[in-house]
């Protein structure tokens, strides 16, 4: 695939970016549609790359009813998708202590998410959290 991409550093330890690569390797190369992004999309793409800081389970990575700034990738971890059913009044809509989260969907490592809120510019009707796992928090890049 895309070994050619790893950066590293002064003293040649490889950076997170190959195993991004690996993951999503969908942004970069799609056999199906005969697509290769080239060295400067790739680039392009790498340098667009956020860490999303995550540091417990209550707090939404993305909150409900907003529009995403970006899409989100699980490089590591799982993170929880929840659901909350319409309120039964107009008025409720946005409205948080008039939802009830209901899990529905995991996201595991290589999975993404954001796309259409952020694409189509679509307020986002999902409310997603990491889940711990051994103490450890999901990794989380947006771009």
């Amino acid at each position: 695939m895309m070994k050619e991409m790893s950066i590293r550093t002064k003293d040649n330890q490889e950076l997170i970016l190959p195993t991004f690569v690996e993951n999503f390797n969908i942004l970069f190369e799609d056999e199906e549609f005969g697509f290769k992004a080239d060295l400067k999309l790739s680039s392009l793409i790498l340098a667009s790359l956020r860490l999303e800081y995550v540091f417990e389970t209550t707090v939404p990575i993305c909150k409900i009813g907003i529009i995403l700034e970006g899409i989100y990738f699980v490089h590591e971890g799982k993170v929880n998708v929840q659901y909350d059913p319409p309120p039964k009044l107009f008025s409720d809509m946005f409205s948080e202590g008039s939802y009830t989260h209901k899990k529905f969907l995991v996201h595991e490592f290589g999975s993404y998410f954001g796309d259409i809120s952020y694409i189509f510019k679509t307020r986002n009707y999902y409310s997603f959290t990491s889940q711990c796992i051994n103490e450890k928090m999901s990794k989380i890049f947006s771009i």
